[in-house]
């Protein structure tokens, strides 16, 4: 491989000097009473920011393995974490503070999320509101479009953005815990000023003097 084409970093994949054109999705699934964490995130006034990890068939459903980070009172993150372990369509849990791991069982249609050749940009977004923000990338259109009709169907999707472009950077989070106080002010910050829904509230340099640290700093955090 050679020098300067991947540097990977603790949250952010950066391509280097080397130009990644794929097909990129943006997609905002209004609030749905029978979608659990939706539901949960309205109820409790949570915002959830997280990534997914693996997905499996069964049947009609898909068993989706994600990591969630929780943010909002400790009241309103405890009533949301009980709500969710009284839930049957949790498989499983593993909880350290505001740093979930889970299995829940979801509609089948979030099963074209896991198709071989699609892939996260960044972490997905469930806001208070109760709505999911997501973005993906791949380098098929076909594949990016035959989700979108799917999830146009079962959760009346709307289409926030979706082109061919230049893709610099894919950003991932760590496993929570393991996050050093500035790291974790950072994502709480980004978290906090909606850096992740859409529009976009704050821009990178402002969530950077808002921590008062160096734009380039943050970046790496």
């Amino acid at each position: 491989m050679n020098d300067g084409l991947i540097c990977v970093h603790k949250k952010y994949l950066k391509l280097g000097k080397y130009l990644v054109v794929m097909w990129t999705l943006k997609l905002r699934i209004p609030y749905l009473k029978k979608a659990l964490i939706s539901t949960l995130a309205r109820k409790y006034g949570v915002t959830i920011v997280g990534y997914p990890l693996s997905g499996k068939v069964k049947g009609d459903s898909v068993y989706i393995t994600g990591f969630s980070y929780l943010q909002g009172t400790p009241e309103h993150c405890k009533a949301f974490i009980t709500a969710l372990k009284r839930d049957k369509r949790l498989i499983h849990l593993e909880q350290k503070e505001n740093c979930l791991i889970v299995e829940i069982k979801q509609h089948r249609t979030n099963a074209l999320l896991f198709q071989q050749g699609i892939f996260p940009l960044k972490p997905y977004l469930v806001n208070s509101k109760g709505e999911y923000i997501f973005e993906i990338g791949s380098w098929e259109r076909g594949m990016l479009a035959t989700l979108i009709e799917g999830y146009k169907k079962t959760f009346n999707a709307e289409i926030l953005s979706f082109k061919r472009k230049t893709v610099t950077q894919i950003q991932t989070i760590t496993v929570y815990p393991t996050l050093t106080p500035q790291q974790k002010k950072c994502l709480d910050l980004a978290v906090q000023y909606q850096y992740y829904d859409f529009p976009r509230r704050i821009t990178l340099k402002e969530l950077a003097k808002k921590a008062e640290v160096s734009y380039s700093t943050y970046q790496f955090h």
